[in-house]
């Protein structure tokens, strides 16, 4: 299990490379809420320095800007989702339908822990309810 921790840089460790097609592939991420079905798709750098042994990403959940080309993304709600990671020869593609190769190398769960954004709600409204007998 993948863990993200909302506003906060998260280094998540994978193995890919054993089952890649692609000489040197890029990684596209989809994250998928359990919740909501809402999706967030990025790329994200191999920072390992042993790759044969194990890839290392930096993901970072930001209320703030985001930057899907570069792992910088927002998860909302928290909880469950889940995580197919993909290659491909393309650095800049975000659409997982465009892939070369359209198995997923890595399918799991991702859980998504703190506080999420919130948002102003109109508080005008009369929710009082009228039941007749």
């Amino acid at each position: 299990m993948v863990i993200i921790n909302k506003n906060a840089n998260n280094t998540v460790i994978m193995t890919l490379t054993e089952k890649v097609t692609l000489s040197s592939p890029y990684f596209l991420f989809e994250f998928t809420s359990d919740i909501t079905n809402s999706r967030v798709v990025f790329l994200a750098s191999d920072l390992s320095n042993y790759n044969d042994r194990y890839n290392q990403f930096l993901i970072t959940e930001t209320s703030g800007t985001t930057d899907f080309t570069s792992g910088t993304i927002e998860m909302n709600p928290t909880g469950t989702w889940t995580y197919r990671v993909f290659e491909q020869t393309s650095s800049s593609n975000l659409d997982t339908r465009l892939v070369d190769n359209k198995v997923p190398l890595e399918i799991g769960i991702v859980k998504v822990k703190g506080t999420e954004t919130t948002y102003d709600t109109n508080s005008d409204i009369d929710n009082t309810f009228i039941v007749n007998e």
